[in-house]
């Protein structure tokens, strides 16, 4: 079985290899593929054959410098081919203008940023099991 590519986008290197490790000790064949914009993501999601295989989920950081995590969401939105595309915001807020001004965006869920790492390595797992098992064709 081929492993599924997942686009993790955030400006923190510490929580890109976060993200990294969650991702390594959960039971899924994972493909993570990281970009440190939103510019960098959309350019990887254009242009998959020159990085890799299209991803089945992508991980976004909602607060990054540049063009920020809904802006980001936004533009992905904008083309067809991305409308059913899962996308999570990941973010240090629990504000509920973020919650939903990502849901209005277009995103799939919404992960808060723990700072408990066992806490965010099981919301994170959970949520990455959800969406990669959801797409996977039997």
């Amino acid at each position: 079985m081929r492993p599924e590519t997942i686009l993790a986008v955030d400006d923190n290197p510490d929580e890109l290899f976060l993200i990294q490790r969650v991702l390594h000790k959960s039971e899924l064949e994972i493909n993570l593929i990281t970009a440190n914009c939103g510019a960098e993501a959309l350019q990887k999601l254009s242009f998959p054959e020159k990085y890799t295989d299209r991803p089945a989920l992508v991980l976004l950081d909602m607060k990054m410098l540049g063009m920020n995590g809904l802006e980001t969401l936004r533009q992905i939105r904008l083309e067809p081919e991305f409308q059913f595309l899962p996308v999570v915001i990941l973010t240090s807020s629990n504000l509920s203008t973020d919650i939903e001004e990502s849901y209005k965006a277009g995103a799939s869920g919404f992960v808060q940023k723990s700072p408990d790492y066992k806490t965010f390595s099981n919301e994170l797992a959970s949520i990455v099991n959800y969406w990669v098992r959801i797409n996977k064709v039997p």
